[in-house]
């Protein structure tokens, strides 16, 4: 979100605050650290497809445009249908391979490093490497124009 320009309506500090409302509100205890960095990084997907779906109520962005994914991400207010089309994707994804839909949630969503990513998914940074090479070629399969 640090290239998102100030005028967008959901701030870092507003992400970050629904995504604890989200996990703090059902009273969890989490097993360690990467427990808690996976459970948090589901949670801010979750609130940026919410704040998407909202937004979608209010305006239609344009059909076709090709938009760089991370653009999508960082922008969310000004993408919302294309933050609901990634979502679709994603949940495909995790449907089809948990542990990719697992990466791309720690890796997109709570911005972590393929080291860190790896830490917390318990496997080394190479595999981590690998499938998020994996996972990046089938969500840009998956969000193709023409798909």
């Amino acid at each position: 979100m640090a290239r998102a320009g100030r005028d967008h309506t959901l701030q870092p500090t507003a992400l970050v605050h629904e995504a604890w409302m989200k996990v703090g509100d059902n009273d969890s205890r989490w097993n360690d650290r990467s427990h808690f960095l996976r459970t948090a990084s589901r949670a801010m997907r979750q609130v940026l497809v919410d704040h998407a779906r909202a937004r979608t109520t209010l305006k239609r962005s344009a059909l076709g445009i090709q938009v760089p994914l991370q653009e999508v991400i960082c922008n969310p207010t000004e993408y919302a249908d294309e933050v609901l089309w990634l979502e679709e994707a994603v949940q495909g994804l995790t449907e089809l391979d948990a542990e990719l839909g697992q990466i791309v949630d720690l890796r997109f969503y709570a911005g972590l490093t393929l080291e860190e990513t790896g830490d917390v998914m318990n496997i080394s940074r190479q595999k981590v490497e690998r499938r998020w090479r994996t996972a990046r070629a089938w969500l840009a399969d998956r969000l193709a124009p023409d798909k």
